[in-house]
């Protein structure tokens, strides 16, 4: 029987732990999270991220850029950033506006910095890893043939593709489990 995660349950134990080892620091590590334009949504989710931070003891930094805004301006910004030694951990709110360069936007964030797990660099070091855990790592997509194939295999399933049903309607493997993301481009 396939295992589904509690994720309220689980979060409100990382909550827990988090605030226990934010406690002593002292100075609180700072979040930076980057708003390209001015979706309503985006801005409602970057609020809820500095909450969320506030909650645990963490120090947030909103860094709201225009939507005229280009690839490049978002580099350097990001690069600022990287190089800030008081900033521990960086956001990128996507979607960023049409005509900037998302991916390359991510991939430039700072390995050890790179909150979201989102970019090459991250998926891959993670694919890494996880061979060293014993782990056999099959990367899947939308267009993968036989995908329910696959996903019946796999002891772990990490969607990313905007929505778990993708997988679930799949036979999972005994004693799997599915931890789902809820949007595009995101990880767990």
């Amino acid at each position: 029987m396939a295992l589904v995660l509690d994720g309220r349950t689980l979060a409100a134990t990382i909550r827990d732990e988090l605030k226990t080892r934010v406690a002593p620091l002292p100075t609180p590590p700072i979040l930076a999270t980057i708003l390209v334009g001015d979706d309503p949504a985006s801005a409602i989710c970057v609020k809820m991220k500095g909450n969320a931070c506030r909650r645990i003891g963490l120090r947030s930094r909103k860094v709201l850029l225009p939507a005229s805004t280009t690839t490049e301006e978002l580099l350097a910004r990001r690069d600022e950033l990287n190089a800030d030694p008081q900033v521990q951990g960086i956001l990128l709110q996507h979607p960023v506006p049409a005509h900037i360069d998302e991916q390359r936007c991510f991939d430039r964030i700072a390995l050890i910095k790179n909150i979201d797990g989102v970019g090459a660099h991250s998926f891959g070091r993670m694919a890494l890893m996880l061979p060293n855990a014993d782990c056999t790592v099959t990367v899947c997509h939308s267009k993968t043939r036989d995908l329910p194939q696959a996903v019946s295999r796999a002891g772990l399933v990490v969607g990313a593709c905007g929505h778990s049903s993708r997988a679930r309607g799949s036979k999972r493997a005994p004693a799997s489990s599915m931890p789902a993301t809820t949007r595009p481009g995101s990880a767990i």
